[in-house]
C-alpha cells in the first residue's frame, strides 16, 4: 500500500487537533486496528486523500458491519486525520466496548440523544476535527439494500447547515464478509481473506434546506461507488 502524503494542507492548518491525549490515543489504536484488519482481510485503502483546507469535513459512509468502526479507525489514522465517529448510543453501555468507544472519541447517537449528538458533532468540527457518520443509522441487512445502500436519515443535513461543512461520500465494501450482521465475532480462519475496500467520492456541497434530499444525493453517490466492489470482495 502506498504511503499517504503527510504534508496535506488540511492537516497543517489544524495543529490543535494533533499532539494531544485524544489524537495520541486515536492514532495509536488506529494503527492497531489497521494491523488487525490485515490479519482478517485484504485491505485496500485509497493512496491519498485530498481535502480543501478551508472547510470542515463530514465523511458519510454506508454501514453493514460492526467491523466498519475498526475500518474507520484504521483508515483515518492511516491518513493522520483525527475523526470522531457517530455510533449507536446503546454500544456505549457494553462492557469494555463502551469505554473503548469513549476513549476513541466516538459520539453516542440515537433518537433520544439526537440534539446532544448533533451539538457535539458541530463543536468537534469547529475544533478542527472531522466527523464520520453513517446516514442509514443502523446495520443494514442485504435484503434492505438492493442497490448496495439503505435509505439515509436527514440528521447529517442539520450538522452541515450549521457548520458549512463539505460532505465526502465514502463507500465501504467487504466488511460484512468478515463480520456478518448477527454474528458475535468476525469470521476467522477463512481460506481466502475477503477484500475490504474503501473509496472516497468528491466532496459535496449541500444545497438548500431540504435535508432529506441532500442525504439522498449522498447515498446515491455511495451506491454508485459500490457497484462492482461487492463482487470483488467475494471473487475467487
Amino acid at each position: 500500500m502506498t504511503e499517504p502524503t503527510r504534508s496535506n494542507d488540511y492537516w497543517q492548518s489544524r495543529p490543535n487537533t494533533r499532539n494531544n491525549p485524544f489524537s495520541d490515543y486515536f492514532f495509536r489504536h488506529g494503527d492497531r486496528m489497521h494491523r488487525l484488519l490485515g490479519r482478517v482481510s485484504d485491505v485496500k485503502f485509497p493512496d491519498k486523500l485530498e481535502l480543501p483546507p478551508d472547510r470542515p469535513i463530514v465523511f458519510a459512509a454506508n454501514h453493514r458491519s460492526f467491523l466498519d468502526i475498526v475500518v474507520a479507525g484504521a483508515l483515518f489514522s492511516h491518513f493522520e486525520l483525527t475523526c470522531r465517529f457517530q455510533v449507536q448510543a446503546r454500544m456505549f453501555s457494553k462492557p469494555v466496548v463502551g469505554s473503548w468507544l469513549t476513549q476513541l472519541g466516538c459520539i453516542p447517537t440515537n433518537t433520544k440523544t439526537r440534539e446532544e449528538s448533533e451539538r457535539t458533532s458541530i463543536e468537534s468540527l469547529e475544533a478542527g476535527h472531522t466527523i464520520a457518520v453513517m446516514p442509514e443509522g443502523r446495520l443494514v441487512p442485504p435484503e434492505d439494500r438492493p442497490r448496495g445502500v439503505g435509505p439515509g436519515r436527514p440528521g447529517i443535513g442539520r450538522v452541515v447547515a450549521k457548520t458549512g461543512a463539505l460532505v465526502v461520500p465514502t463507500a465501504c465494501s467487504g466488511t460484512s464478509e468478515v463480520w456478518p450482521r448477527g454474528r458475535p465475532i468476525p469470521r476467522l480462519g477463512l481460506r481466502k481473506r475477503p477484500t475490504v475496500s474503501v473509496t472516497f467520492g468528491e466532496p459535496m456541497e449541500f444545497e438548500g434546506d431540504d435535508h432529506q434530499a441532500n442525504v439522498d444525493a449522498v447515498m446515491d453517490e455511495i451506491a454508485a461507488m459500490l457497484k462492482g466492489k461487492d463482487a470483488q470482495a467475494t471473487s475467487p
